[in-house]
């Protein structure tokens, strides 16, 4: 299974054999992660396995769950102590970005919920509302607003998040990042 991503500096693809087989505890927490397998998640969790561990691509249990969705997971691995700020090796993108690029609304609430940082970049400096406007995720950029997201960074071309909505077509997103009071 392949999940792509086009945004304007590089593309987001991640690959991995779907058809694996899980083998109870002796599979990663990683790999359980991203199958949403929750009870043999918080089972691993609970033997002394570490939420931050990092499969051998050097992304965690967590920015798995963001990947894919998996709400149970995260809550798992968040209660369990997951550093919500953790880079991938790739991209240097916490879980929250991997939630956007996925279109994962739900899940960057969540995220977000558990106190992660609004405002946290990738290697290539792009903030999570950056991503959320580019796609046009009007949800996700109203919950990051919620959340502090703060508007008055550009782009790393320089480009403002108002003409960036505008120029892709987005007026509501637009009009949202123009509205003072968001809370």
């Amino acid at each position: 299974m392949s999940a792509h991503h086009n945004h304007p500096y590089e593309s987001f693809e991640i690959t991995f054999d779907s058809g694996s087989n899980l083998k109870d505890l002796w599979q990663p927490l990683h790999s359980l992660a991203r199958r949403g397998q929750v009870a043999l998640v918080e089972r691993q969790l609970h033997a002394g396995a570490h939420p931050d561990d990092r499969d051998a691509s050097g992304t965690t249990a967590l920015h798995w769950a963001a990947h894919n969705g998996h709400l149970a997971v995260a809550r798992a691995l968040i209660v369990h102590g997951a550093d919500l700020e953790v880079r991938d090796a790739r991209m240097q993108a916490p879980p929250l970005h991997w939630a956007i690029l996925m279109r994962r609304a739900d899940m960057a609430e969540l995220l977000l919920e558990a106190s992660c940082d609004p405002n946290a970049t990738n290697k290539w400096g792009e903030s999570a509302i950056l991503l959320a406007v580019y796609d046009g995720e009007l949800e996700i950029v109203a919950r990051l607003l919620r959340a502090g997201a703060r508007t008055d960074r550009p782009s790393p071309l320089g480009r403002g998040l108002i003409d960036i909505a505008l120029e892709r077509g987005y007026r509501g997103i637009a009009a949202l990042l123009r509205t003072p009071a968001r809370a």
